[in-house]
């Protein structure tokens, strides 16, 4: 039953518009599973919150509230931090079931991104943006080697927007969260 909530979970999401990899919409570049071709169908982004919000972890717990999030197209006014705070403190991880995995300045040194699990809180420098410093949650790597990962972000600003399913670039992450039980 779980897997079917889900499923039809990112399948809302996607045919609402709140899902998309990037911008544009356009795709392009690597696929989810690292397969050349983009494949951005509903079925196969509703394949990969699945899997991840099945984990018996607390990252499954936060995907499963961060795909929530995005579904029902709730607003967190504030910035990127204040989504993602809001999700994990929803998943069950207030402040202090939180602990850290790495914590740098924003300038680095930077983490090795081989420490991401799914689930996981990550600061870094959002490098298409001017290199700002934003929070998203990991969800899984599209191409590691091009450092390109699957992200559940809001776009901060205190925008009337709902989070999404973002392609971003982890080149320099700077910060790693996690939830503890």
């Amino acid at each position: 039953m779980k897997k079917e909530f889900l499923l039809l979970m990112a399948a809302t999401a996607a045919l609402s518009g709140c899902l998309s990899l990037d911008d544009n919409g356009s795709g392009g570049g690597y696929g989810v599973t690292g397969a050349p071709a983009r494949d951005l169908s509903v079925a196969s982004v509703a394949r990969v919150a699945v899997r991840h919000a099945e984990l018996p972890t607390p990252g499954g717990k936060v995907l499963t509230a961060g795909v929530l999030f995005v579904k029902r197209g709730d607003i967190i006014l504030g910035a990127c931090w204040d989504f993602v705070d809001t999700v994990y403190t929803r998943a069950g991880f207030p402040r202090n079931k939180r602990s850290s995995v790495y914590r740098a300045a924003e300038t680095g040194p930077f983490a090795d991104p081989a420490l991401l699990r799914p689930g996981d809180w990550v600061m870094y420098r959002n490098l298409p943006y001017g290199e700002i410093g934003h929070s998203a949650i990991f969800v899984e790597w599209i191409d590691f080697e091009k450092r390109s990962a699957l992200t559940i972000e809001y776009v901060g600003g205190n925008r009337t927007v709902p989070g999404r399913f973002r392609e971003a670039d982890l080149t320099k992450i700077f910060g790693i969260v996690r939830g503890t039980e």
